[in-house]
């Protein structure tokens, strides 16, 4: 079976991801991944393919320079050119983010033929909609549970800084549940409202929930739409990935 490598710097952390064929086998999470964590996370394994993808492209890592040392077959860093098995109508396909078109190929791969809400809830939310002819229509974006709490403790003079760990009321019954209540069912709110127009708008049927805080906001977003199926899937972004190394090459 092929062994294939994806690695995905985010806003916060980069993520190296192993596969096996279609399925994940072992996953790194750091903030700043350099060659030698890769060797050393696939030690003993021959690498038949890679792709990068970076949100960022701000030169943070050397990764992209590299890429055929970790590899003896196809790789890639993934680009706006680079060719997906999905299709784009965005107005402005060059700064589409990299990680949106990942989530929604793995989406796409995940539940073919359904129209779908991707909402990925990291730094920043991201809500997309994609047809049931796999074809990413647009999104929005939004801050993340973390934006949300920084940014009201740093953007005023006496709210404090609070977890997104502890209490979410309703209602907050102090500060800190009051901030950390408004923060994440705030998000869940946006998610809800999102898919209750891709439904209308695309007849979205399902609501495919990655991301670092989602399974934070997961019970919230139930709660709002307890009609809704939500299908939460820790490993959207690299299994895009993947289906774009194998959509690229054959390997």
């Amino acid at each position: 079976m092929k062994a294939t490598l994806t690695i995905d710097q985010g806003n916060s952390y980069a993520k190296a991801t192993l596969f096996f064929g279609d399925k994940p086998e072992k996953r790194v999470r750091a903030a700043t991944m350099s060659l030698q964590d890769i060797v050393r996370m696939t030690a003993g394994t021959h690498i038949d393919g890679v792709i990068y993808c970076s949100v960022g492209g701000d030169g943070r890592s050397d990764l992209p320079a590299h890429l055929h040392e970790i590899s003896d077959g196809p790789a890639i860093e993934l680009t706006p050119a680079t060719p997906v098995p999905v299709r784009i109508a965005y107005a402005t396909p060059q700064t589409l983010g990299l990680d949106r078109v990942a989530a929604a190929a793995g989406a796409a791969h995940l539940f073919p033929g359904e129209p779908l809400l991707i909402a990925d809830a990291g730094t920043a939310l991201t809500l997309d909609a994609l047809g049931a002819d796999a074809t990413f229509i647009g999104g929005n974006i939004a801050p993340g549970i973390k934006l949300r709490l920084r940014a009201l403790h740093e953007y005023t003079g006496r709210l404090p800084e609070v977890s997104k760990h502890g209490d979410v009321p309703v209602f907050g019954h102090d500060t800190e549940t009051a901030i950390r209540s408004g923060a994440i069912r705030g998000v869940a709110a946006d998610i809800a409202a999102a898919y209750s127009a891709a439904a209308n708008e695309y007849g979205a049927t399902r609501i495919v929930l990655t991301g670092g805080d989602a399974e934070t906001i997961e019970p919230f977003i139930q709660e709002l739409i307890p009609e809704a199926s939500v299908q939460r899937v820790s490993s959207l972004v690299p299994i895009g990935l993947n289906r774009i190394l194998y959509y690229n090459e054959n390997i």
